[in-house]
């Protein structure tokens, strides 16, 4: 199995649901990568369909070790950007779980893709005109500049005032000590169950795109 891909920093965007993440597993944009790779939209198509028909999903690995099983994608396309995943992150185990903190914590910023592929010389890399996808890894590098986790999930997990402030923190981008004050501030009004409550609710969920 060769390992194929590289990601920028880490952003989120917005809420999915329990455990869900969103991102450019390979980017058309940005190739070749580091190594001198470039794959071709049809080998992304190809290996698309194979699960398709298959109707088997990739592995979402942590750092392509095989031991730390993380979830599967549960949906990839071909887009102009590039191949498009949505991963379900076990959160009923301990790896899913740490993984899922690790990614909102920002530790594991990058996806990467490691498939079994057929290609052909080029310069100081390949071109890969036909590829077997088998799993998509949480990392905090790889090779392909464009590939990148968008959205993971988040408000769902907001139980107490800090983990509003982690969450103001790790999403919507507020340094440590405004996001410390405005949790502090927020949190007691949020939990009153009030109106007021309500409204400052769906104003922080707008604040970091978050779905209701």
């Amino acid at each position: 199995m060769r390992v194929l891909a590289r990601t920028t920093p880490f952003r989120s965007v917005k809420a999915l649901g329990q455990g869900r993440f969103e991102g450019v597993a390979w980017s058309l944009a940005h190739q070749p990568d580091i190594s001198g790779d470039i794959i071709l939209p049809s080998a992304i198509e190809s290996a698309i369909e194979r699960h398709t028909k298959a109707r088997t999903r990739p592995d979402v690995l942590i750092e392509h070790d095989k031991g730390l099983l993380a979830g599967a994608i549960v949906d990839m396309h071909l887009t102009d950007r590039g191949l498009e995943v949505t991963g379900q992150v076990d959160m009923g185990s301990t790896i899913g779980r740490g993984a899922m903190e690790k990614m909102q914590s920002g530790e594991l910023p990058c996806l990467s893709i490691g498939a079994e592929a057929m290609a052909e010389k080029y310069g100081s890399g390949h071109v890969f005109f036909d590829m077997k996808l088998e799993e998509v890894s949480l990392c905090l590098q790889g090779k392909n500049f464009g590939a990148r986790i968008s959205d993971v999930k988040s408000w769902t997990d907001v139980s107490t005032q800090r983990d509003l402030e982690r969450l103001l923190r790790d999403v919507a981008g507020m340094p440590n000590r405004l996001a410390r004050k405005t949790a502090h501030a927020a949190w007691p009004v949020i939990d009153s169950n009030s109106n007021e409550g309500d409204e400052l609710n769906a104003a922080l969920r707008q604040l970091i795109g978050a779905t209701p």
